[in-house]
């Protein structure tokens, strides 16, 4: 088709913590003409620098592009957006959701594009936000072949590890599996440091004897100096993650399943979201433990 024998013209929706250093990632590899929107229109001014043209609604985005990137923080957003995206989008061209979306709403957007001929990849990443700006983030797509070869170098030129799951919203399944695992590791990495500090030690050096052994993860690697600072300013934010949880429990309850482990870490954040405190980083999650515990990390 046309669409696959020029060079693309590609948009991208959600300038945010991830989706920005994707962005730019996507431009500077491609070299191909981005037109991009975010509802805060400073969040483009970067990617304008680097010749991406700022538009001023996801519809013109859409209306003029052969492949488009969504990134967005919410399970309504990405909704919204991605009905947009199957009436708007020409025929033959290719919606590629980065955002962690259920599952349903990848699997009803599809059935509207595959109607109209517009190709759905959804293809949740993985990896933080320093990932996303060395383009090394593990990416877990579903979608049909397709759309998988018109979205693969594009995914490659944001992950280390690109993996196709199988059909449309195998990589939205994918990405709630990696964050009920990531989640119960923040639930024991902030259990086991404030215990720590309750039992005497200097969690600090407790951190340091446990890297080089089975405890470490990059879970640990990433929030463990987080947490003993008390340094919460988002790189991964608490709400993104308790959506990522509710998708979890949504899915064990289709499933007749339960999830002992993940609803533990679920009702943590439930309580860092109703104590205000949602949009601070992941490792926000000790004050949770430190309050059941009597202790802070963060003091001497």
């Amino acid at each position: 088709s046309a669409v696959e024998s020029r060079k693309k013209i590609l948009g991208f929706i959600g300038l945010g913590a991830m989706g920005l250093p994707m962005a730019h990632n996507i431009l500077s590899k491609s070299g191909e003409t981005m037109f991009v929107y975010d509802v805060a229109a400073r969040q483009a001014d970067s990617l304008v620098e680097h010749g991406a043209v700022l538009l001023s609604s996801q519809r013109e985005v859409l209306e003029r592009s052969d492949v488009a990137f969504i990134c967005l923080p919410t399970n309504a957003l990405v909704e919204e957006t991605l009905r947009l995206a199957m009436a708007a989008l020409r025929p033959g061209a290719c919606a590629v959701d980065f955002s962690s979306t259920a599952p349903r709403i990848i699997r009803e957007a599809g059935e509207a594009g595959r109607l109209r001929g517009v190709h759905l990849v959804d293809a949740p990443v993985s990896g933080g936000t320093w990932g996303a700006r060395e383009g090394t983030l593990s990416v877990m797509w579903g979608g049909g072949e397709a759309a998988g070869a018109i979205a693969l170098p594009y995914m490659q030129m944001v992950g280390a590890r690109v993996t196709h799951m199988g059909p449309g919203g195998s990589g939205a399944l994918t990405k709630i599996v990696n964050n009920m695992v990531v989640g119960v590791h923040l639930g024991a990495l902030a259990e086991g440091l404030a215990f720590a500090k309750k039992a005497g030690l200097d969690p600090a050096r407790a951190f340091e004897a446990m890297r080089g052994g089975f405890a470490a993860s990059a879970v640990m690697e990433a929030k463990a100096p987080l947490m003993l600072e008390h340094r919460f300013d988002a790189q991964a934010r608490i709400s993104v993650h308790l959506k990522d949880l509710a998708n979890a429990m949504d899915t064990a309850a289709e499933l007749g399943v339960t999830l002992p482990l993940s609803e533990r870490v679920y009702r943590d954040m439930l309580e860092m979201e109703s104590l205000g405190l949602v949009h601070q980083d992941q490792a926000g999650i000790v004050q949770v433990r430190e309050r059941e515990m009597g202790v802070d990390l963060s003091e001497p």
